[in-house]
């Protein structure tokens, strides 16, 4: 959540300086910005990205609506995630871009000899060359972006899984049986969702039961493991210190699986 505050944070700090630049409007009115087949200014640019990432927001929002809903694991909202990504990193290299298309139009149009037809056909060979680059770029920078995210989100929960069924085994050498099955729910709740992100498949949720709903849909684990996992979330308040070892014993045996799995 930390994290996600301050990427936003960014962002809204972004979009606030271009707005900021919203009290010297007439001034930047008045600066042209000459492609060679097309003209703009510096304002209307500016009123171009703001409009990019207010769509980039409301994109952001919609996989949110949809996260307590059985439309929550689609594909497209994987998709728009990417797709949200890429118009973000899009627009926020836009202007250099710009800048670059604008100075080679300005050099082409010191060559007084060039015609006029044929500088205009240039300068649209130009931007197009330029806008092509400026996509490729953006989708690979959005992809290893996501590819990042998800990396580090998956070695998050990979270690928040072993810090907990670790304190779990050490509460129930301590006698404090509670405890420690809470920790153990809690590591197999990280568990699973990092199968689930393994899986590519989107979803918002942190609640146990939609995470295991997903599991189960997507028959992410074996069925003797689902059994089992159905079997421990049912367990009586009252269970016996032998059921919080198997229950332990197993969670940690699935986390072990898991890892030889992905090591293969």
């Amino acid at each position: 959540m930390e994290k996600l505050k301050e990427r936003w944070e960014f962002i809204v700090g972004y979009v606030a300086l271009i707005v900021s630049l919203s009290a010297f409007k007439d001034e930047l009115s008045k600066i042209e910005m000459n492609l060679g087949f097309a003209s703009f200014n510096v304002a209307q640019f500016l009123f171009i990205l703001i409009l990019g990432f207010l769509i980039t927001l409301h994109l952001y929002l919609v996989p949110f609506l949809f996260s307590s809903t059985k439309y929550a694991d689609k594909k497209i909202f994987s998709w728009l995630e990417s797709l949200i990504y890429f118009i973000f990193v899009l627009f926020s290299m836009s202007p250099f871009f710009v800048l670059v298309a604008v100075f080679v139009n300005n050099i082409i149009n010191y060559f007084h000899s060039i015609p006029s037809e044929t500088k205009t056909q240039i300068g649209f060979v130009v931007s197009l060359v330029v806008g092509v680059f400026l996509g490729i770029i953006s989708k690979f920078i959005a992809d290893k972006y996501k590819q990042q995210k998800y990396s580090t989100e998956e070695q998050e929960l990979k270690y928040l899984e072993v810090i907990n069924i670790e304190k779990a085994h050490k509460l129930l050498s301590e006698g404090q049986a509670m405890a420690s099955m809470m920790n153990a729910v809690k590591s197999l709740s990280f568990h699973l969702r990092r199968l689930i992100i393994q899986k590519g498949i989107s979803f918002r949720s942190n609640e146990f039961q939609e995470i295991f709903g997903l599991i189960k849909k997507h028959k992410i684990l074996s069925e003797g493991d689902i059994n089992e996992i159905s079997s421990i979330i049912r367990l009586p308040t009252n269970f016996t210190k032998t059921q919080a070892e198997d229950a332990i014993s197993f969670i940690k045996q699935l986390i072990i699986r898991s890892a030889n799995i992905n090591a293969a």
